[in-house]
This record gives structure tokens, sequence and C-alpha cells, in this order.
């Protein structure tokens, strides 16, 4: 679940990956995310690969999938 890669508040929201964010505004629901603000969608995958600095293969093995 993205929430083991960032923290995310009681409603789902986080702070967004994509840029600087003083107020949560990235919506998480399972395995995908969303920010309001600047528009960033990605999956549980794409999140481990920013947050990580990783490639897609990278990711699939630090998320055990």
């Amino acid at each position: 679940p993205i929430e083991n890669l960032v923290e995310v508040n009681g409603k789902g929201f986080a702070l967004c990956i994509n840029h600087d964010d003083k107020k949560p505004s990235m919506l998480t629901r399972g395995n995908y995310a969303h920010c309001f603000s600047c528009g960033y969608t990605g999956s549980v995958i794409d999140v481990a690969m920013k947050v990580k600095g990783l490639d897609f293969v990278g990711a699939v093995k630090a998320l055990n999938i």
C-alpha cells in the first residue's frame, strides 16, 4: 500500500511527492494516488519509483510484488 511509502492522514491524503506541497493534496486510495494540486497520478509502483529513486524492476522488487 502507498501508506507504507508516504505518510497519509486519517482522510487518505498525503503531501504530494511530485511538487513542494505544504498541505496534503494527494489522495491515496488502495494502490493509487492522485494530486488535486498538480494533477500527478500514479500507482504504488510509480510512487515507489519516485520516492525511492528506483527503476521499474527495482520498485517491484522493493515492494515484493
